[in-house]
């Protein structure tokens, strides 16, 4: 379950909060110390719940939220909007910035989402299906993609042109993202869990390969270094590292600060993109390998900050010269006083 807000229940045996589960169904949840969840109410958005009073009453604020996507192309400063509904979420860029994949997450992309290619010079964008978009292949033949149903999620591959989706087999591995590797994409690399560990990235031969763990528990974000050696993340202990994906001992990224998250490596693999969530604007470091300094590269925040909430994703193309973040704004807000819950 995705947890937001957190609150104490009067009686000190739970805490309540407001989440979303693996079925996208949006709610008021409790979960007891024992480690036990169940559903308090289901709610018909991911409303905001601030508080609860000693007889039980809750105050919720019922957001207009939406999920907006800004960018820059082709070495142009001038930032272009790119959302197409409610929700719209970046996923991953063209090599070239030319093309940009994308999801629905909201009432507009249906149940179970649905999963977008735009030209990102504004022209109308084409849906591929639905799901939860990740990565576009090299060629730019395929995007991966996270479907989800009462059985948990699953890859899918979608064709951008001619031709149906293509389900990934994964045996017990549950993921949570997925990207090609470079530099061909025959392989992925899937950031996922098997039952009762941790998240961990694993290594897969297209189409019809098995998954196969190969780094220890991580905690965020992934950059692939051009040659698909390594992968750049933060671990269980929120440290950014370098991981060999065919083996080996991760390396600490000295001179990042905790929850540094590497977003993308440089072309001629010396550097790394890196942001920390959180900080508005959201800045931009490139981190120079060899020396473990970082310089600020760029600072994002729209231009209209009218009900900005924060930034949540980051895109860009190795070369620096194309990116794309998707961010929260919430239009309007009511406050309820809510009596009934149990």
């Amino acid at each position: 379950i995705y947890v937001d807000n957190l609150a104490w229940s009067p009686s000190g045996k739970e805490i309540w909060f407001d989440g979303i589960n693996r079925q996208l169904a949006a709610g008021i949840y409790a979960v007891g110390l024992d480690g036990r969840v169940r559903l308090v109410s289901l709610t018909t958005d991911l409303e905001v719940m601030h508080d609860i009073a000693r007889d039980g009453s809750v105050l919720v604020e019922r957001e207009i939220n939406t999920r907006e996507i800004l960018g820059a192309f082709g070495g142009n400063p001038q930032e272009r909007n790119l959302s197409w509904l409610d929700q719209s979420n970046a996923a991953a860029l063209s090599p070239d910035g030319k093309t940009m994949l994308f999801w629905e997450s909201g009432e507009g992309g249906g149940p179970s989402g649905s999963v977008y290619l735009r030209s990102t010079d504004g022209s109308a964008a084409a849906r591929l299906g639905d799901g939860h978009a990740c990565d576009l292949s090299p060629d730019g033949k395929w995007a991966l993609t996270i479907q989800t149903s009462g059985k948990g999620a699953s890859l899918v591959l979608l064709p951008t042109g001619a031709g149906g989706p293509q389900p990934i087999a994964l045996d017990k591995v549950l993921p949570v993202f997925a990207a090609f590797m470079p530099p061909d994409g025959k392989k992925i690399l899937i950031a996922g869990s098997e039952p009762g560990q941790g998240v961990r990235a694993y290594l897969m031969d297209l189409p019809s390969g098995k998954p196969r763990a190969a780094t220890p528990e991580l905690s965020n974000g992934g950059a692939l270094s051009p040659d698909g050696q390594f992968l750049a993340a933060t671990g269980a202990d929120r440290r950014a590292l370098i991981v060999p994906v065919a083996g080996g001992a991760p390396r600490i990224l000295e001179g990042l600060e905790l929850e540094d998250v590497p977003i993308q490596w440089s072309a001629d693999g010396q550097d790394l993109f890196v942001t920390h969530y959180g900080e508005a604007p959201l800045p931009i470091y490139r981190y120079h390998l060899k020396s473990g300094k970082k310089e600020l590269w760029k600072q994002l925040l729209p231009a209209d900050r009218t009900g900005f909430v924060r930034i949540e994703s980051v895109v860009l193309t190795r070369d620096g010269s194309s990116y794309a973040y998707s961010y929260n704004r919430v239009t309007s807000s009511d406050l309820f006083l809510v009596t009934g819950w149990k």
